[in-house]
């Protein structure tokens, strides 16, 4: 079962150097080392794979072999190898299998196809009809069901992301607040229903998966990712591996302070919570009391940031006063973390805001900043496509530690 550990297999030829395991689980860690070299895209010739992994060479021609015997990979053509001998010829993961990315929001579900190396090929976006479970995830369902029969390629599983409280080990929305989502068995429903393993994690969790495996920092072990939309929370990576807490719990951060009173009281009773001030709900809210939005808009967020692009100056001034005061608040994670990176995901990922989030670390941090703030916090790398990779993240991390539970090798 996924742990999310986020960590890169170990590397020594263990065919060689570990006598107590058996063939199978070592052939599979091998196979699995192969894998993670080349998950970052470039092709790389055998001996390449070798002198990385520290397999021998031997070994990894006869896993390469395998995996091109099953369309895993491909060969490039061959370039001269520097010295005299045979040229290299590159191998690379293919595109032939790929995940059904779900990302199941407050007010609509994205459907993704993504490839093992987190390439998206196929989107699509449909609004709720009703957001309660037994009605919503036949829905969902069953549009899974007609994606999955009209792509050509493979497919090896389904990964699936959304707010609130998930327990990604049992498989289940705990509780999705907003929409009044409680104790939904989201994996054992899609199983059941597809045949296909399928992964469920909360959206920051799912971010943090996304950056590792494909971002553009993907050595990168110790992380901070920040979920500001309809729900806002947080999940850290250190040291590689994500902390989850006791009840998979961990990143609450609801009622960390903004720094201000704000127009709206949260429902522990405070005017300064991170949630109640920066969630797109409360946004909206704002907006449609201002009269930018029109009441029960069924894409409201879109259409705020549309007047703003547009050059109506209420509407950037709520942006801009929402993207500050989760700089305020993400300043307060960079003090208890020490991250590499912060990124903000969500809706607040465009240059225009995220000026905006710098500033709010900066005078939070005032004197304390002893690192380039815009360095360290970042938009995440997939621009308008984070909300299919990050879910299809969630059952790559799964892949990518263990290949053959998904694929006959």
């Amino acid at each position: 079962m996924n742990q999310f550990r986020a960590g890169r297999p170990s590397g020594p030829d263990q065919e060689a150097t570990s006598g107590y395991a058996t063939t199978a689980v070592l052939r599979r860690a091998n196979l699995a080392a192969v894998l993670a070299e080349l998950r970052y895209g470039a092709g790389l010739a055998r001996s390449q794979l070798a002198t990385r992994t520290g397999l021998t060479t031997a070994t990894v021609t006869r896993l390469t072999g395998t995996l091109l015997q099953k369309g895993v990979l491909v060969e490039d053509a061959a370039v001269p190898s520097g010295s005299p001998g045979r040229p290299l010829v590159p191998v690379r993961i293919s595109g032939d299998y790929v995940v059904i990315a779900v990302h199941i929001g407050a007010l609509s579900t994205r459907l993704g196809v993504v490839d093992l190396l987190g390439r998206v090929s196929h989107t699509e976006h449909s609004p709720h009809r009703d957001s309660s479970a037994e009605r919503e995830l036949p829905q969902i369902i069953a549009a899974v069901r007609a994606l999955i029969a009209r792509i050509p390629q493979t497919v090896i599983g389904i990964g699936v992301s959304t707010g609130g409280w998930v327990n990604h080990q049992s498989g289940r929305i705990i509780e999705h607040p907003t929409m009044d989502w409680r104790d939904v068995p989201v994996t054992g429903e899609l199983e059941h229903a597809t045949g296909l393993p399928t992964r469920v994690a909360a959206n920051e969790f799912a971010g943090v998966l996304a950056e590792r495996l494909f971002g553009n920092s993907p050595h990168v072990e110790n992380l901070v990712y920040l979920f500001v939309g309809n729900v806002v929370a947080m999940a850290a990576l250190s040291h590689g591996r994500i902390v989850q807490g006791a009840h998979h719990a961990a990143g609450v951060v609801d009622h960390l302070s903004v720094g201000e009173e704000t127009a709206h009281r949260c429902r522990c009773g405070r005017m300064d919570c991170l949630n109640a001030a920066t969630s797109q709900m409360a946004v909206v809210a704002d907006a449609t009391e201002a009269g930018l939005l029109a009441p029960h808009d069924t894409d409201p967020m879109d259409h705020l940031l549309e007047a703003a692009d547009d050059g109506n100056a209420a509407a950037a001034a709520l942006l801009h006063q929402r993207a500050h005061r989760v700089g305020r608040a993400a300043a307060r994670l960079i003090e208890l973390f020490d991250p590499e990176i912060l990124v903000v995901g969500g809706t607040l990922d465009t240059p225009t805001y995220l000026t905006d989030i710098w500033a709010g670390v900066e005078e939070a941090l005032d004197s304390r900043v002893t690192r380039d703030v815009q360095t360290l916090v970042r938009a995440p790398s997939f621009g308008n496509q984070e909300f299919t990779v990050s879910p299809a993240a969630v059952l790559l991390d799964d892949f990518y530690r263990d290949p053959v539970d998904y694929i006959d090798l």
